[in-house]
This record gives structure tokens, C-alpha cells and sequence, in this order.
């Protein structure tokens, strides 16, 4: 995959109602901490929604509406809307994405400011710190969406013996430099 990102369009919609629905919103996705989404009805209506989660506020525009009157979303809804049942369940759709979202950021930033309570085997831990320490490891990937593919004991098994073999080679290189 290259690294080279481009600022080629990839979706673009168009107004489809006159000059008295108002001016539409002109929304960019180059933001990462704004959710937008789009949906247009069999009526041609177009729906515009954007969640902010710095501010943790979603807004929705509605071309039958108006769309210079941009209405709130809480908790998924869009109050006095008169949204049918298939934007409704358009909505909610977002505010699944939304909620799934946040709960991975809000799990992360816990992570980030708690760390992991684990010590770092040093080249004097005995075996048994060691494996202690790959355990306590282990524990913490295991709540996280670095969760290791494999079974507590190969991970610890594994881990211990790679930290020991580099204990051994840096004690060797230690004796021939004497």
C-alpha cells in the first residue's frame, strides 16, 4: 500500500432541490475527528449527517427542511424531523458507528493514561520474574484489540525464551569484549 494520499474526490453529491431549500452545507471529510454520512431517500430528499466527536455533537441536515436549519442529533435522534422509518433507521446506523467509535477511543485513552501494569523483565530477572512479567503481559494485550492469536502459555513460553536467548547473546558479547 503506498503512503502517497491524494485529495481526489471519491464521492461528491449533488443538490437536487432549487434555491429555496437554501444554501447546502459544503462538508469536507478531511477532518478524522468528524463522522459524515450520506443518504438520499426514493424521494430525492438528501440527508447530510455529521457527529463531531471532539464536541461529541452530531448534526443533521435535511433538504426538505430547509438546509439552513441543521437540527441536533441526541442519543441517535434527530428531535421534531419528521424522519420516516428508513431515515430513521439510516440515523441510527450512524449513531451505531458513532457509539462504537467513542467506546474504542474512551478504551484507548484509559489505556494510555494507565499503561500497562507491567514491569519489563531486566537482564538479572530470574526465569520466573520473567515468565511473571510475559504473564502480566499477556493479561493486558488480552483486554486490548492487540490481543495475541495464540494461548497464554505460548505467549509467555515464547516471549521468555526470545528475552532469554537475548540475555545469553548480550552476556556473550559481554565476555568478548573482555
Amino acid at each position: 500500500m503506498s503512503n502517497n494520499i491524494t485529495s481526489e474526490v471519491i464521492f461528491e453529491a449533488t443538490n437536487k432541490h432549487d434555491e429555496g431549500q437554501g444554501k447546502p452545507p459544503q462538508i469536507s471529510t478531511s477532518d478524522t475527528n468528524k463522522y459524515c454520512a450520506y443518504f438520499e431517500n426514493e424521494f430525492s430528499e438528501q440527508f447530510i449527517f455529521v457527529y463531531d466527536y471532539d464536541e461529541h455533537s452530531g448534526t443533521l441536515w435535511l433538504s426538505k427542511k430547509g438546509w439552513e436549519n441543521p437540527i441536533s442529533v441526541v442519543d441517535g435522534k434527530a428531535q421534531n424531523a419528521g424522519l420516516r422509518p428508513f431515515e430513521k433507521t439510516w440515523l441510527k446506523g450512524c449513531w451505531n458507528v458513532i457509539t462504537a467509535v467513542e467506546e474504542r477511543r474512551n478504551h484507548i485513552q484509559k489505556l494510555l493514561k494507565e499503561g500497562p501494569a507491567v514491569s519489563t523483565p531486566s537482564v538479572s530477572s530470574s526465569h520466573e520474574e520473567t515468565r511473571a512479567s510475559m504473564g502480566h503481559l499477556y493479561d493486558f494485550l488480552a483486554t486490548t484489540e492487540f490481543s495475541p492469536d495464540c494461548t497464554k502459555q505460548e505467549f509467555v513460553t515464547g516471549w521468555t525464551n526470545l528475552i532469554e536467548m537475548g540475555k545469553q547473546l548480550k552476556k556473550e558479547k559481554m565476555v568478548d569484549r573482555k
